[in-house]
């Protein structure tokens, strides 16, 4: 029994003395990460990124496309509702209605009188106010004479010269206004409200004056030259008497824009609308300058 005790027991020194391995694991026995592997996956990652990528451009191009189509119906179903919405027909404008109705109240008022009734009243009343206007700047030297009873030799002489130029300043009067007096007649005649020029190039005096139904024609003449000036009603406007007149009338035209007026010009010819009334000057070529022609128009 004490010999198997001995053999049991084994002194600490003898375990202490034996060698001990490493738990740590020595790189040289482990196994290296294979490249051809490693490759593999970041191309496998990189072909899913790739692929999501591709399926979203799809799917934002389908939405773009619904989106651009829902904006197209919309366009289409608003040109369609405004194609099939009523066009309101021209409206006439307010100037022209006035022209329109003031040119119809005078017709039917002076339709009544006759063109001798007419100039002989516009000559009266002519004369009229020429009487009354001397009478108030000077008392009459004849009728003073004949109250005070001083028939002197200096007096009389006096008297008379200032008749003489009464009857002158009447006579005088009457002429500058009596083709005023003739454009008035002559465009009650025709039923529009008719004017004279106030500017006259040098030279040039009103031949004659004709109406018609709606118009009338002043005939200008000097020397061997003349010309004659239209007026009449109508309803165009400076655009619609471009598109209507000048372009077919004229293959060689000029456009003068002055005082609000647009005067078409075809060498001595020209036309303009103004107030409902159409001017036209009708002449023979190069008998008049654009700058008389312009002149002509704004003293209208």
């Amino acid at each position: 029994m004490n010999q198997s005790s001995a053999n049991q027991h084994h002194p600490s020194s003898v375990d202490h003395n034996k060698t001990q391995h490493s738990s740590t694991l020595n790189r040289k026995f482990v196994k290296r990460p294979n490249s051809k592997v490693i490759q593999s996956i970041a191309k496998r990652r990189a072909e899913d990124l790739k692929r999501r990528q591709a399926i979203a451009d799809r799917i934002n191009r389908e939405r773009l496309a619904a989106v651009k189509k829902k904006e197209s119906n919309a366009v289409v179903k608003k040109v369609q509702k405004i194609d099939n919405e009523p066009v309101s027909p021209a409206q006439i404008h307010p100037y022209q209605k006035i022209a329109k109705a003031r040119a119809t109240k005078n017709t039917a008022v002076k339709s009544q009188i006759s063109a001798r009734e007419l100039k002989d009243q516009a000559i009266k009343k002519a004369l009229r106010s020429v009487a009354t206007a001397e009478q108030k700047e000077s008392k009459n030297p004849i009728e003073n004479i004949t109250t005070k009873h001083k028939f002197t030799a200096k007096n009389i002489i006096f008297a008379l010269s200032a008749t003489a130029v009464i009857v002158f300043a009447i006579g005088y009067f009457i002429k500058i206004n009596m083709p005023n007096i003739s454009v008035q007649v002559a465009a009650m005649q025709a039923g529009i409200e008719g004017k004279y020029p106030t500017y006259m190039p040098k030279g040039y005096t009103l031949k004659e004056t004709r109406s018609e139904t709606g118009k009338i024609i002043l005939a200008f003449t000097s020397n061997n030259q003349s010309f004659e000036l239209s007026e009449e009603k109508s309803f165009w406007d400076s655009a619609a008497l471009f598109n209507n007149y000048v372009k077919q009338s004229w293959d060689d035209y000029t456009i003068i824009r002055e005082q609000g007026l647009t005067i078409y010009v075809s060498h001595s010819n020209a036309a303009w609308i103004n107030n409902g009334i159409l001017y036209k000057i009708n002449a023979e070529k190069d008998i008049l300058t654009k700058q008389q022609i312009r002149s002509i128009a704004t003293s209208l």
